[in-house]
């Protein structure tokens, strides 16, 4: 279920429903476990009308026949005297208001400098590739470039869909992660397919932001994103590769600094020194 594009889907495939039944499913998925009264809902899905409880039976059951519900099976139950509950279990997302998806990138508190030719040069590549990964030990601003190459492509009109992976735990977590990222609601155990759909119906740009925690479930989704769609983009970083076919690897340089007791006349040539001239504590 996409809030954004107001379109349901089953497997990825498109599903007909009428405005008036997606809010009522919508309503109910993002309030599911929760038994809502009929006035709740008379009022968060015919706000402006003048209308009674039939109106909530009929696009309950429209609403049966789209799921195809089954009666020992039901995804929405009528409490007597009460209203009505949402049993399906829900995979939901931000629960953002209608519009364009956020693309969440994070915000980056100072200018990094002598980054400008390899920023550059991986925005000439993701031309070219569709994986670029950005491989580098720890502490040298992997991510922060990743950001700034995000943020061109994100003037230039592109979607781009920024995914920390290091709050992950599990492999299994990546693609409802993902899911959650796009603004989608899912009732399936698999929310891939409808991903899928969804990534294929723009040119988005996925930047997949520490993958050495996940390192082969981010693989393998990457491999079954960029093979089921024609125009996603997935820029990683990380301390590997991720060894996915097509994949371009770009290795950061470790921070430059100046020599100590020197004072540059330029310190744009230093990696390690922000905008305002200073420069952290050098990495063990």
């Amino acid at each position: 279920m996409d809030i954004n594009s107001r379109r349901l889907r089953d497997g990825g495939k498109p599903v007909r429903i009428g405005a008036r039944a997606f809010d009522l499913l919508r309503y109910l998925a993002l309030n599911a476990g929760r038994i809502l009264s009929k006035a709740e809902l008379l009022e968060a899905v015919w706000p402006k009308a003048t209308v009674d409880e039939i109106a909530i039976r009929v696009h309950l059951v429209e609403l049966r026949k789209i799921l195809r519900t089954k009666p020992d099976a039901p995804w929405i139950r009528a409490v007597p005297g009460r209203g009505y509950l949402f049993l399906k279990p829900v995979e939901m997302g931000r629960l953002a208001k209608p519009g364009p998806v956020d693309a969440g990138l994070p915000y980056v508190p100072a200018e990094i400098l002598g980054r400008s030719t390899f920023i550059e040069s991986s925005i000439e590549k993701l031309e070219v590739h569709r994986l670029q990964s950005i491989i580098g030990t720890g502490g040298i601003r992997k991510t922060s470039v990743a950001v700034e190459i995000g943020n061109h492509f994100r003037a230039i009109g592109r979607p781009v869909i920024f995914l920390d992976l290091s709050t992950l735990t599990a492999d299994s977590q990546l693609v409802s992660y993902l899911a959650m990222r796009l603004d989608l609601i899912s009732f399936a155990e698999d929310p891939m397919p409808m991903v899928l759909a969804t990534l294929a119906e723009q040119p988005y740009m996925l930047v997949f932001d520490n993958c050495e925690h996940v390192i082969g479930g981010c693989a393998e989704v990457v491999e079954t994103i960029l093979c089921s769609t024609g125009s996603t983009t997935v820029l990683a970083t990380s301390r590997e590769p991720l060894g996915v076919m097509g994949e371009y690897v770009s290795r950061l340089p470790p921070l430059s600094y100046p020599d100590e007791g020197v004072v540059p006349k330029d310190v744009s040539e230093y990696s390690a020194v922000t905008r305002d001239g200073a420069a952290p504590k050098r990495f063990a």
